[in-house]
C-alpha cells in the first residue's frame, strides 16, 4: 500500500525543525565563545528562541480534529478513506460497522459522537449519517471528515445520564441537521409521486398507492376519504387535489405533515415502536431502548423471541412492568403476569393477540399498554381501546341463512343500540377470530369445526361441553337455539357502555332439539322472541321469518361440489389437477433467499415451460404459470403469475399485486374454493361472496389480464359456461 494522500502534517517533521533550530542556538553560542562576546545574553536568546520554536512545532501537531483521507492500492484502482488523528489511524474497510473500525475508542474518549450510521460499499464509497459519499468526489475528504465531526441532537426516549464522557467533548452539541419534516414528498425520474420516511438504512419509500400503509402504522392519520387517480396522476384527499407536479407534490408534503401529522402526545408516549415488514417471518420489526451501565443502546430488528427476552430482562431493560411475560407463540402472542409462586394468568384487559390478523397500530398499543408498560402514558389507552372497542360493544350473535348463498351459514354481531356489524360467513376461521379478540367469557372456549358444521362450547372450569350440529339445512329452532347459547357466552355488557335493551335471542320452552349434545344436560331454553322480516331479504333468527326455500336458477349439484375448507387441500387439489389439464410437467425445485428461507420446496408449472433455477425468476415479469411454495407442513402457498401481476393463496391471507411496480393489498382469511375456466378459456377463481365484494372495485388490473373471481352462487346459475378445473364436476349419467 502506497502511504496516504492525508493534509496531516507528518510528525516528524516537528522534531526536525526543534533539533535544526536547536543546532543553529548552539552554533550562536559557540561564535559567542569564540569571538568573546561582551555577555553570554546571545547565548540565552538563542536558546530561548530554539525551545520557543520548538514549542511552537510540538503544540501545533497535538491536535483533536480528526482528519480524512484517501488511500490508494498501489495498483490505483482501490482506494479507500482512512481517519487520521495524531498517530492513531483507522481505515474504513468495506462491510465493517463502526465499532468495528473505532479501534482507538474516539466516542468513548467523547471526541467525536458515533455516527447515526456507516456503511463502507466494495469499491471504498461511503454512506454515512444520510449521506452518500463517492471516493471518487473531489472534495470526498471533506465531506467525510465534516460528517465525522458533526454533532447530532438526541431523538431517543432515553436521556443520557451525564457522566464524565459526556462532558469531555466540550461546550453544547450543535444543533441537529436532519431533516424536521417526518413525510417527504417528491418526484421520481418517471415523475410518479414518492413519500419518503427516515434516513439511511432505515429511510423507507412508497408511492400513491402506498397511503393505506402509511394508515396503518399511523404515520398519518386516516382522512374522511381519498381516492388515487388509477394512473397515479394525482390524488384527491377530503375534496382536495393534488396533481403529480412540483407545485403538487409540495402541497401534498405541507398537507401531510400538517393537517394530518399523528397526535404528538400519542407518538412521545411509545416507548417500544412496531412497523410493518413482510420479510419478518411475524410480518413486523420492533424497535426500542435499552439503558445498561449508563450506556443507551438502540434495539432494531424483526418481531421474535430474542428481542421479547431482551424487552422483559430487568437487567437489561426497565421498559416494562415487573412481572410481565411476553411470549410469541405463532400466530398468537400471549401476554401473562408472573405470580409470587411462578404461576402465571391471564390479564383480563389484554385478551391474547392474533399476529397475522393484527395491524402495526394494535400491537404498539399494546406493547405501550399501561399495564405492559413502565412508561406509558394515557395516550397509549385510546388506541389499545380504539382496536378492541368494536369487540367490547357487542352484546349479541345472531346465526342467518342467507339467500346468496347455500354453503355456509352466516352470523351477525349486535352492538348496543341494535345496531349490527357487517355479516360473515359461520366458519371455523371467522369463529376463532371472535374467540380470539376476547368478546366471550374467559373460562369459555367456543370452536367451530373445520368443516364448519360442529360448534363447541367448553367450560373450562366445570368441564362441561355442548355440541350443536348446524348446517344450511337445519331447523329454524337450533339456530334460535345455537344464537342463543353464543350470546350467553358473551361477557357482560361494560359499565357504561351503551343502555338500550337488546332482545334476548331464546326459543319456546320445552326440550332442547335432538342435534344437541349434552355433556352433562344444558338448562332449558325459555319463551322465544317475536319475529320480524328484514328489508334485506335475509332470514336472521330471532328476528326473521322462517327459512326460505332453495334460491331458484341455482344448480344444488355445483353447490355440492365446494365443500373443501382446508386451504393447504384446495391449494394442492388445484395444483395437482392443473398439471394433467394443461398438460404440464411440474418442476420441483429448491430455492433459497438470503437472510429469508434455505432450500425451500417450489413446485412450478411454467406455461412457457421456462426452467426454473432462482427465486427472482418466479417474481419476474417473464414468469407466467402457477406454483406452490412450501413454507411448512401446513403452510403451503398457491401463486400465481403474469406479466408482473401476482395472487397468492394462502391459508391466512391472499395477497394481490396487479403490477410488478404496484403496492399489493392483503385480504385476511382463506378464500380460494376452486378453480375453473370459461368459455373464452379464461381462469376463474371461485371465492366466498365476502371476498367478491372487496375485490370489485380492485378486480379491474386483474380482468385486463383475462382473470375472473366468481361466487359459488355464480357457478351454479350458469354451469355450462364453465369448465371445472377443481374441484371436478362429476359427468353426467347416460
Amino acid at each position: 500500500m502506497e502511504p496516504a494522500s492525508e493534509r496531516t502534517v507528518p510528525r516528524g517533521l516537528g522534531l526536525w525543525a526543534g533539533a535544526l533550530f536547536l543546532a543553529l542556538a548552539l552554533g550562536v553560542a559557540a561564535a559567542a565563545t569564540i569571538i568573546e562576546l561582551p555577555s553570554p545574553a546571545v547565548v540565552v536568546t538563542g536558546i530561548g528562541v530554539s525551545w520557543i520554536l520548538l514549542g511552537v512545532t510540538t503544540v501545533g501537531r497535538v491536535d483533536t480534529q480528526i482528519k480524512a483521507g484517501i488511500q490508494h492500492h498501489a495498483s490505483g484502482d482501490i482506494a479507500v478513506f482512512t481517519l487520521g488523528l495524531d498517530q492513531e489511524r483507522v481505515i474504513l474497510e468495506p462491510g465493517k460497522t463502526w465499532s468495528q473500525l473505532d479501534h482507538f475508542k474516539w466516542v468513548m474518549r467523547g471526541l467525536i459522537e458515533e455516527p447515526q450510521m456507516l456503511h463502507v460499499f466494495p469499491d471504498g464509497s461511503v454512506e454515512i449519517n444520510s449521506e452518500k459519499i463517492s471516493i471518487t468526489d473531489h472534495a470526498a475528504a471533506e465531506k467525510l471528515e465534516h460528517q465525522i465531526t458533526k454533532r447530532h441532537t438526541p431523538t431517543g426516549g432515553h436521556k443520557t445520564p451525564e457522566g464524565p464522557t459526556s462532558k469531555i467533548g466540550g461546550g453544547a452539541a450543535a444543533p441537529g441537521t436532519s431533516d424536521s419534516r417526518r413525510l417527504r414528498v417528491k418526484l421520481d425520474h418517471f415523475g410518479h409521486v414518492v413519500i419518503e420516511r427516515g434516513h439511511g438504512a432505515e429511510r423507507e419509500e412508497t408511492g400513491l398507492r402506498g397511503i393505506s400503509t402509511l394508515i396503518a402504522n399511523g404515520l398519518i392519520r386516516k382522512p374522511d376519504q381519498y381516492r388515487v387517480d388509477p394512473m397515479q396522476r394525482s390524488i384527491e384527499i377530503d375534496g382536495v387535489k393534488f396533481e403529480c407536479n412540483e407545485a403538487g407534490v409540495k402541497q401534498l408534503e405541507e398537507a401531510l405533515n400538517g393537517r394530518y401529522a399523528p397526535r404528538v402526545q400519542a407518538q412521545t408516549a411509545m416507548a417500544i415502536e412496531i412497523k410493518e415488514n413482510l420479510a419478518a417471518s411475524a410480518g413486523f420489526d420492533i424497535h426500542f431502548q435499552t439503558a445498561h451501565a449508563g450506556v443507551v443502546r438502540e434495539i432494531k430488528g424483526h418481531l421474535s423471541q430474542e428481542l421479547l427476552d431482551l424487552l422483559q430482562d430487568p437487567q437489561k431493560c426497565d421498559l416494562l412492568r415487573p412481572g410481565i411475560h411476553l411470549l410469541l407463540s405463532p400466530p398468537y402472542l400471549l401476554i401473562r403476569r408472573r405470580q409470587p409462586d411462578l404461576r402465571e394468568e391471564k390479564i383480563p384487559e389484554l385478551p391474547d393477540l392474533n399476529v397475522l390478523r393484527s395491524s402495526a397500530a394494535q400491537l404498539q398499543a399494546v406493547f405501550n399498554h399501561p399495564l405492559v408498560s413502565r412508561n406509558a402514558g394515557a395516550a397509549a389507552t385510546p388506541a389499545l381501546q380504539a382496536a378492541t372497542d368494536r369487540a367490547a360493544e357487542i352484546v349479541g350473535i345472531r346465526l342467518a341463512r342467507n339467500p346468496q348463498d347455500k354453503v355456509l351459514l352466516w352470523l351477525e354481531c349486535i352492538t348496543t343500540g341494535g345496531a349490527a356489524l357487517p355479516a360473515k360467513a359461520f366458519t371455523h376461521h371467522n369463529v376463532a377470530e371472535l374467540q380470539q379478540s376476547g368478546i366471550f367469557h374467559p373460562h369459555l372456549d367456543v370452536h367451530l369445526s373445520l368443516d364448519h358444521r360442529r360448534l363447541t362450547i367448553q367450560n373450562r372450569e366445570t368441564r362441561e361441553e355442548e355440541i350443536l350440529t348446524l348446517d344450511t339445512q337445519s331447523p329454524h329452532e337450533d339456530l334460535c337455539n345455537a344464537s342463543r347459547r353464543l350470546t350467553n357466552a358473551l361477557k357482560p355488557r361494560r359499565p357504561g357502555v351503551g343502555n338500550e335493551p337488546v332482545a334476548p335471542l331464546v326459543l319456546p320452552a320445552g326440550d332442547p332439539p335432538a342435534s344437541v349434545e349434552k355433556k352433562p344436560a344444558a338448562r332449558q331454553p325459555a319463551a322465544a322472541p317475536p319475529r320480524t322480516a328484514t328489508a334485506t331479504g335475509r332470514a336472521i333468527v330471532g328476528v326473521s321469518a322462517a327459512p326460505t326455500g332453495a334460491q331458484p336458477g341455482l344448480d344444488p349439484a355445483i353447490t355440492e361440489l365446494f365443500r373443501e375448507t382446508d386451504a393447504v387441500r384446495i391449494n394442492l387439489g388445484v395444483f395437482r389437477r392443473l398439471g394433467p389439464w394443461l398438460g404440464i410437467t411440474p418442476q420441483d425445485v429448491r430455492l433459497s433467499l438470503p437472510f429469508v428461507f434455505e432450500n425451500r420446496r417450489f413446485e412450478v408449472l411454467s406455461f412457457e415451460h421456462q426452467e426454473i433455477a432462482d427465486l427472482s425468476q418466479l417474481r419476474s415479469v417473464e414468469f407466467y404459470g402457477f406454483y406452490l411454495s412450501h413454507v411448512s407442513e401446513k403452510r403451503i402457498l398457491l401463486i400465481y403469475a403474469c406479466n408482473g401481476m401476482h395472487i397468492e393463496w394462502g391459508p391466512e391471507k391472499c395477497v394481490l399485486q396487479a403490477t410488478a411496480q404496484s403496492e399489493p393489498k392483503e385480504y385476511r382469511g382463506s378464500v380460494l374454493l376452486g378453480l375453473a375456466q370459461n368459455n373464452q378459456n379464461e381462469f376463474v377463481f371461485v371465492v366466498p361472496p365476502e371476498f367478491k365484494q372487496w375485490i370489485a372495485p380492485r378486480e379491474t388490473p386483474f380482468t385486463e389480464e383475462n382473470l375472473q373471481f366468481l361466487t359459488v352462487a355464480d357457478m351454479a346459475a350458469a354451469p355450462g359456461d364453465f369448465k371445472f378445473i377443481w374441484p371436478e364436476r362429476p359427468a353426467a349419467p347416460r
